[in-house]
C-alpha cells in the first residue's frame, strides 16, 4: 500500500497480502522507498509494531466527548536512512519480522482497537511525520481445550438457583453453542416476563480514566412469560452461533475482552434473576 507525501513515495509489500499470520510466524516483504528530490530528513525507521487504540473517559462535564489515546510497541525496528535522501533516490528494503510466539489478538471494539502493523515513519527535519502503514491480519488460535459440564456464578442469595450446561467453554469463529440454562428447584411461585440467555462482549480499558462497556451480541428468548412452579426444576435448551465481532478474548497491556453467557429470569415486579458463565472465543483454529 503506497503512501504519497508531496515529493517521494513509499510503498510496503507483504509476502501474503490475501493471508493472515499467526503467533510466531516470520512476516516478510519489502519496503520501496523513492525521492525524486532530495529530501532532509533526521531518519527513515521501519519495523512490526503492535498499536492499541483505547477510550478514555470525558475530561470534564464541559468536555464530554470521548478521548481516544494510544500505545505502540515496536517489537521489531530498523533504521533504513538518515540525513537526507539524494535526487532520484530509489531503493527497495528486504525484512524479515517475527510474529511474538504470545501475541495478542486484533480488535476492532467499540472502546479498543489493537492492531498488529508493518509501518515505516519518517522523521523529516522541520516537517510533519509520515506514517505508512500495512494491517496484518492476525489469527490467534485456542492453546489447548477447555472442557465442559455444569457452570454457576451465583454468590449472593437468589430466589431461583441457575447454571449452564455446556459442552466447552472455548470457541472459534463460526462454532455453534448447543448448551442448557437449568434452572433450579424454588422456594414460592417466581412471576417471570421471560427467560432469555444472552452472549455479551465485556471490554475494558484498564489504564487511568479507563472505560467499561458491555455489549449484548446476542440474545435469544428461551420461555414466555409463566409462572414457575415451586420445587419443580427446569430446563431450557439454546443454540448460538459463536462469532468473535472483530474482538477475541484477551489481555494486554492496556485492556481487555472477555465473553460470558448470561441467563436471565425476566421478573416484571423484582429485580431480574441473572446467572453468568465466562467462555473464551477465538479468532480462528490452528494451522492444519
Amino acid at each position: 500500500m503506497p503512501s504519497r507525501q508531496k515529493s517521494f513515495r513509499i510503498a510496503i509489500d507483504l509476502d501474503r497480502p490475501d493471508g493472515s499470520y499467526y503467533p510466531d510466524d516470520e512476516v516478510n516483504g519489502t519496503i520501496t522507498i523513492e525521492s525524486p528530490k532530495e529530501l532532509v530528513l533526521h531518519e527513515i525507521v521501519a519495523g512490526l509494531v503492535f498499536s492499541q487504540e483505547y477510550q478514555l473517559k470525558a475530561t470534564s462535564a464541559r468536555n464530554t466527548l470521548p478521548k481516544w489515546d494510544k500505545a505502540e510497541h515496536w517489537y521489531h525496528r530498523e533504521v533504513l536512512a538518515i540525513d537526507k535522501l539524494p535526487a532520484n533516490f530509489k531503493e527497495t528494503f528486504p525484512f524479515a519480522w517475527r510474529i511474538p510466539p504470545d501475541a495478542s489478538p486484533p480488535c476492532a471494539g467499540k472502546i479498543i482497537r489493537n492492531r498488529w502493523l508493518a509501518m515505516v515513519q519518517v522523521d523529516r527535519t522541520m516537517a510533519r511525520d509520515v506514517v505508512t502503514e500495512v494491517e496484518l491480519p492476525l489469527i490467534v488460535p485456542p492453546q489447548g481445550s477447555m472442557g465442559g459440564g455444569e457452570f454457576y456464578d451465583q454468590r449472593v442469595p437468589v430466589p431461583a438457583f441457575m447454571s449452564f450446561s455446556l459442552p466447552k467453554l472455548d470457541y472459534i469463529d463460526g462454532d455453534k453453542l448447543s448448551g442448557e440454562l437449568n434452572v433450579g428447584v424454588h422456594k414460592g411461585e417466581l412471576d417471570v416476563r421471560g427467560v432469555r440467555v444472552e452472549l455479551v462482549r465485556r471490554e475494558h480499558v484498564s489504564m487511568p480514566g479507563g472505560k467499561t462497556r458491555f455489549i449484548i451480541e446476542q440474545k435469544v428468548q428461551l420461555g414466555g412469560k409463566s409462572d414457575l412452579q415451586a420445587g419443580k426444576p427446569q430446563i431450557y435448551e439454546f443454540n448460538l452461533q459463536m462469532a468473535t465481532n472483530g474482538c477475541s478474548t484477551h489481555v494486554t497491556t492496556t485492556s481487555e475482552v472477555t465473553w460470558m453467557l448470561r441467563g436471565v429470569l425476566d421478573r416484571p415486579q423484582s429485580k431480574d434473576v441473572v446467572a453468568e458463565q465466562e467462555v473464551f472465543l477465538y479468532n480462528g483454529s490452528a494451522r492444519a
